[in-house]
């Protein structure tokens, strides 16, 4: 029988939900050491009994404290206190809006690669009053083509051509996120079954969704640039049929972006063995990058994808593809049959924000607070990053028990990072650990990056000290 927890159910004064007042109580009570760590917190089913609510709210704050690095639940044990951190104290409980990343005790989330949270839960509500009040919102009687209204198509079409000169300007598909458009190019690039040749680190959500189809994963080699030509060419040769799924510009995870001869040679390896290549572009408005997509360079052989998400809002999920030239009927289809159309709602919201200015500046704002971002990194871990680089993610090349261990310490700390095999095709071939840096606060990124430079530090001095 467990024993019983020993805290004093309440709930917090002052505003939110139910979940949140009381994950912030919760917090409070941390912060204040009366909730030391591994503390584990009442059943779920005890303490909504308790407070007269419900189990689903209990749930609701218990999966707050976790995404905030205070509390982590093991199957079958219950949830356990994980905060306050080295620093004790609990620190401001952060509000979603104004911190999604920040933990209480003043450490950070650095698992998911999220942008800063530059346009809030008001701008929204403020978008939704104007297209209520222009008669713009959709019709609930029915739902939006399946490729998006020709209206988001054109505007969409215009902003990233605007912000993006090489992105392709006709035949763009509005998508439930560019994960949906990877997905759908992943199932119409190659017959069923054909593997996806990638880099030997990648976008987690691709490795997924590749999984979802059943296409085997092979990792290519990668340098500075990204892919190498000869590496590709060599998995080519021996699965003629297979797709490419590659990242030019600041790839995920590594931050590599390729230079035009390097798009060229990708391509030419394509096309030798007639291989269809998906573009990931979505990280390159963040870097305002001006060398030519790959769409641009072969539009008869590369889908073309890319993300509102990242250079907005993460509560958008809206991206676009663009299909090989003669192919959008079936991209269309491909919508049609997974989600039938883009979320009518956020499509609108987008609609109005690339025509007032608001995506505009906010594309600006993402690209300045990833300038701040890299000082931190450069402060912390000089040379890690080049002077141009600009992103929201970083990576630290480590072999695979250093940054088990590394990600593990961090935990320990209240730091949550990506799993390191996650983003992982070929741990032959390259291995490490994905620091995402877009949604704390900066303060709260500092302090972060701090404390696992410390974990680092004293990893590399353990290990020296054994040999």
């Amino acid at each position: 029988m467990r024993d019983p927890s020993p805290w004093c159910p309440r709930f917090a004064e002052g505003p939110g939900t139910l979940a949140d007042r009381l994950a912030r109580a919760i917090a409070e009570d941390i912060g204040q050491g009366l909730l030391p760590r591994g503390t584990r917190l009442p059943a779920h089913r005890s303490l909504a009994a308790d407070l007269s609510t419900s189990v689903v709210t209990v749930g609701r704050a218990y999966t707050l404290l976790e995404q905030r690095g205070l509390a982590r639940g093991e199957h079958g044990r219950g949830t356990f206190v994980m905060g306050p951190g080295p620093g004790g104290g609990g620190g401001p409980w952060a509000t979603p809006d104004t911190d999604s990343g920040t933990m209480a005790n003043g450490l950070a989330d650095l698992s998911l690669n999220l942008p800063p949270v530059l346009l809030n839960r008001q701008d929204f509500a403020r978008a939704v009053a104007t297209l209520a009040e222009t008669d713009a919102l959709p019709d609930p009687a029915s739902y939006p083509p399946c490729a998006g209204s020709t209206e988001l198509r054109r505007s969409a079409s215009l902003w990233l051509t605007q912000q993006r000169p090489t992105a392709p300007a006709d035949g763009l598909l509005i998508t439930n996120g560019a994960l949906q458009a990877v997905a759908i190019a992943f199932t119409l690039a190659a017959e069923p079954g054909r593997p996806v040749v990638t880099e030997a680190v990648t976008f987690p959500g691709a490795i997924v969704a590749a999984g979802n189809l059943g296409r085997p994963l092979l990792g290519a080699t990668m340098d500075e640039e990204g892919m190498v030509p000869d590496s590709l060419d060599a998995i080519l040769t021996r699965h003629p049929g297979a797709l490419v799924y590659v990242t030019p510009v600041l790839h995920n995870p590594t931050g590599a972006t390729m230079s035009e001869a390097r798009r060229l040679a990708i391509l030419a390896v394509a096309r030798k063995h007639q291989a269809q290549v998906v573009e990931d572009d979505a990280y390159a408005i963040l870097r305002g990058d001006r060398t030519p997509t790959l769409y641009h360079l072969d539009p008869d052989r590369v889908w073309y994808v890319n993300s509102f998400s990242k250079p907005l809002s993460a509560l958008l999920r809206l991206g676009v593809l663009v299909a090989p030239r003669g192919r959008e009927a079936e991209a269309t289809r491909g919508i049609q049959g997974s989600t039938w159309t883009a979320a009518p709602l956020p499509s609108a919201i987008l609609n109005l924000w690339l025509n007032d200015g608001t995506a505009d500046r906010t594309a600006i704002a993402m690209r300045a607070d990833a300038t701040a971002r890299m000082d931190l990194i450069r402060s912390t871990f000089p040379g890690l990053v080049s002077p141009e680089y600009r992103a929201f993610h970083v990576w630290l090349p480590l072999p695979e028990p250093r940054a088990e261990r590394i990600c593990r310490w961090a935990l320990a700390e209240g730091i949550s990072l990506t799993p390191p095999l996650a983003p992982v095709v070929d741990a032959n071939l390259a291995m490490g650990l994905r620091l995402c840096l877009g949604a704390p606060s900066r303060p709260a990124l500092a302090r972060a990056l701090a404390t696992l430079k410390g974990l680092l530090d004293r990893e590399e001095h353990a290990a020296a000290a054994i040999l």
